[in-house]
């Protein structure tokens, strides 16, 4: 199953939860010991204002879904006779991808990102590309962070299949950036094309169009002008405050996928393995961006 796959299927059961059965998880989860269910009854109650009681049979209900689904698993109890539950790792990973998607929800990434290719650009001292092609090796389309690479080139192309390309447009993606595609391991555009190209979560190793980006690396620099840049921009080192409610944040950060931090030295060493000259690396504002001229023939 890939990446994408597990992903759907992920959001598609956070979908198909109540908020009870969230609170639920999110209780049994953050308890260092089994919980006893007549106990997450009363924690989910002690909640709510008197009017909005739940009754015990919707709470059993939903623990009987929540056990099937496998985010509980029913243990006997230590200290009673009654029954207690546990949470498992699924249940963990659907918490995480919540919270992940909470997180991304109320981040201005669009402004941000705009910032931030502004002063890449200024470093690299080019006012805006001809040709710009943007390569997504991320699971899912994220359309704040595509929409401000439309301003830095008189073009923009996006290597996707045609389903993540209407995927892209459904999401709200600006219809003027092109489809470029694949047939065969080989783009369709001609050597040299692109003076401009953006690998978002180069990081991962695998691509949306089910090939690896080390075998896709040799199309991609054929079709980038010679002189032309490849950018990398990712996430920099998450550091872990002293304070223990930042740290906690921080941590969870940490253990998301998306937020997988890339090293400066691995940066550099990515682009040298892609062979790419007068390589520069610059973070700011806890992203990192590396960057490289394509060869001159």
């Amino acid at each position: 199953m890939t990446d994408q796959s597990s992903k759907d299927m992920l959001l598609e059961e956070i979908l198909s939860l109540s908020g009870l059965d969230l609170m639920i998880l999110q209780i049994v989860s953050l308890s260092s010991d089994p919980k006893v269910r007549f106990h997450v009854f009363q924690t989910i109650n002690s909640k709510f204002c008197k009017k909005k009681q739940i009754s015990s049979s919707t709470l059993y209900r939903s623990l009987e879904k929540l056990e099937k689904k496998g985010y509980l698993k029913s243990i006997p109890s230590r200290i009673s006779d009654a029954v207690a539950v546990v949470a498992t790792e699924k249940s963990k990973q659907l918490l995480m991808e919540v919270i992940k998607q909470s997180l991304v929800g109320i981040i201005d990434y669009e402004s941000f990102i705009r910032e931030m290719f502004e002063e890449i650009m200024t470093k690299i001292g080019a006012n805006r590309f001809s040709s710009l092609l943007f390569l997504n090796c991320e699971a899912s389309p994220e359309i704040r962070f595509l929409n401000p690479i439309t301003e830095l080139a008189d073009e923009t192309s996006i290597l996707a299949t045609d389903k993540a390309y209407s995927e892209y447009l459904a999401a709200g993606m600006d219809r003027s950036i092109r489809q470029a595609t694949i047939y065969n391991n080989i783009i369709r555009e001609p050597n040299d094309f692109f003076d401009g190209i953006i690998l978002l979560g180069f990081e991962q190793n695998i691509t949306p169009i089910g090939e690896s980006l080390k075998t896709l690396m040799p199309e991609i620099l054929r079709v980038a002008k010679p002189g032309g840049y490849v950018i990398l921009p990712t996430v920099a080192p998450i550091p872990r405050p002293e304070n223990f409610f930042l740290r906690v944040m921080a941590d969870l950060l940490i253990e998301m996928k998306a937020f997988r931090s890339v090293k400066e030295e691995e940066m550099i060493s990515r682009l040298q393995a892609f062979g790419l000259e007068e390589i520069k690396v610059a973070e700011k504002k806890g992203l990192l961006f590396g960057w490289g001229r394509v060869k001159q023939s």
